[in-house]
């Protein structure tokens, strides 16, 4: 199982190498099953500051 707070376009950007990110992705998501969660953060919620953590 993997979890990620990251959507999957967004890898591209935080991998930073393209056929990397498409090699990676290609691994993962291949014959898999996905749960995209559309909600709020939590910490937008309860007004959690990452700073004060």
């Amino acid at each position: 199982m993997v979890t990620s707070q990251f959507r999957v376009q967004d890898w591209y950007d935080i991998i930073g190498e393209k056929t990397i990110a498409d090699t990676i992705l290609d691994w993962l998501i291949h014959q898999s099953h996905r749960l995209e969660l559309k909600v709020e953060s939590m910490h937008k919620k309860r007004g959690i500051n990452r700073a004060e953590n």
